[in-house]
């Protein structure tokens, strides 16, 4: 059987080095929930938007 897909929030994060970026000044503030939510956000807006990016190209193909 195949290995289950890792989650893409901890490929992303993990990608980024989430855990050493906020350690630095700029993020402090931050922590693995926030950039966690900032993904699911882009997602979100990604898959509302996948309609119209849709259309876009089909007018000018």
């Amino acid at each position: 059987m195949a290995a289950p897909l890792p989650d893409q929030r901890d490929l992303v994060c993990e990608l980024f080095d989430v855990e050493s970026m906020t350690s630095r000044k700029r993020y402090a503030d931050h922590n693995r929930e926030t950039f966690n939510a900032a993904i699911d956000t882009s997602r979100v807006v990604a898959e509302k938007t996948r309609p119209i990016r849709h259309c876009v190209v089909l007018k000018y193909l």
